[in-house]
Order: C-alpha cells, then structure tokens, then sequence
C-alpha cells in the first residue's frame, strides 16, 4: 500500500452526506485487500472507535475465515479482472448469530491510471423493501435452512416449503446465491461448525454430528475443501483458549 495511494483514497473518502445515510456500510481497500477507508458507522460495526484502528487490516483479520475467504474471493475479481460487483443481494451474518439481507456493491478503483485498489458500499435491506428478490423468493428456504440444517433436510422438503418444483428451487438457489440448495445447505453447516470448533470444547465427530453430517470423514473432507484446511487444523488456529 502506498502512501500516495493511501492519501488519495482517504482524501476522496465518503463525502458528509454518505455518512449520514441510515443503513449504508462505505469501505475501501488496497490492492492487498487491507482497508485503508471506511465510514465511521462500519467503523463501530467492527468493533472499533476510529478509523485509524481499522487501517491496515483485512477481513482475516475481523471475520471468521469462511466468511474472509468468501469476501477475499470477491475482492480478487474486481482488483484482478476490473469487473464490479453491482446490486448483490446477499446476506449478512452478525456477530450474535442473525442475519438480514442486504445489498452489496464493489467497484475498482483507479490510482494513475492503474486500479489502485477497490471501494464498496453494503445497504442493509429494510422493511418496507421486503419484496425485493430473493427475499420473497427464498426466504422460507433460507429460513428453514437456518432453523433446521442439523436435520436431515432434503431438497424436495425445502422445495415443498418454499412453493416451488425442484428445478424452480435449484435455478433460484443458482441465480441468487451461485450455487446449488444443496451446496448452499453444506456451506451453512460448515459456517455453524466454525462457531463450534472455535469456541466449544467437543469431539471433532461430535461437531460434526451437532451441525448435520453424518459422520467425521465426511464432514472432514468437505471442511477441507472449504476452508482449505481440516477442522483440525482449523480448530488449533482459531480456537480461543488454544490462543497464545
């Protein structure tokens, strides 16, 4: 990250008017993928006071690693290829566990001539935008996916709960979240196994057994391709009393 660099963005920065819009998270990164803006409501989000102690940082460094490597992922495509991000309805996953929709949007961002780096801006969905897709569309599949993925959970109930034949649910599930209900399902479950391995003191199998798999070796290997590493591993990076 350069100085210069650094400068021009904190310079440009989000104008007065973007800071006091309710519900909008601005943010800008450099070509390393670490935050060198962002607005001072995303700031407190994070857990921090100003924006000096934000700086520097990555989202390895805030976010469970599922969730970094995910952010990591997109942020490659719009500093690599040039290609934004634009109207991503998604969601967000806090802290405490609930989630909401939001909107998510990246574009690069050109220093000389050079993309330099990338801003973006996250606006939560609120109520009176209920209708906007997927929230009609997928919100009791996603829904019972959050309130049921220990379970057996099969594609043709969550078809018959969301209202829609199979092959409706898959191309919704496609189009939305660019993957299949299945692979959406697995992802949700590894995401609540993180939580376990980092702060519950449990059998790797038990772990496995509490988010939906149904056994270890399975639950291993498609940790592994994940997260690129086993939960084991996983476990002895990030668990907190394993900290030193």
């Amino acid at each position: 990250m350069t100085k210069s660099f650094f400068e021009h963005v904190t310079h440009k920065g989000p104008n007065a008017l973007l800071q006091l819009l309710p519900g909008i998270f601005y943010f800008a990164k450099d070509s390393d993928k670490k935050f060198v803006a962002a607005s001072q409501n995303l700031i407190e989000f994070l857990g921090f006071h100003n924006q000096s102690e934000l700086i520097g940082k990555t989202d390895f460094d805030l976010f469970d690693f599922d969730i970094a490597e995910k952010y990591r992922l997109d942020d490659e495509k719009v500093l690599s290829l040039g290609e934004s991000i634009t109207n991503r309805v998604e969601l967000l996953e806090h802290a405490d566990g609930h989630t909401q929709w939001v909107i998510t949007n990246k574009v690069p961002l050109y220093f000389k001539d050079k993309i330099g780096g990338l801003e973006g801006v996250v606006r939560v969905i609120d109520s009176s935008e209920v209708h906007t897709e997927p929230c009609v569309v997928l919100r009791k599949a996603v829904e019972a996916i959050q309130e049921r993925y220990m379970e057996d959970l099969s594609i043709k109930e969550l078809a018959q709960i969301s209202n829609m034949s199979l092959s409706a649910l898959e191309r919704n599930f496609k189009r939305y979240f660019n993957m299949t209900p299945s692979k959406y399902i697995r992802q949700f479950r590894i995401r609540k196994s993180c939580d376990l391995l980092k702060n519950v003191d449990a059998q790797i199998s038990e772990v496995a057994t509490k988010v939906g798999f149904c056994d270890q070796s399975y639950f291993t290997k498609e940790f592994r391709k994940a997260l690129g590493m086993t939960p084991f591993k996983y476990r002895k990076k990030y668990h907190l009393n394993l900290q030193v």
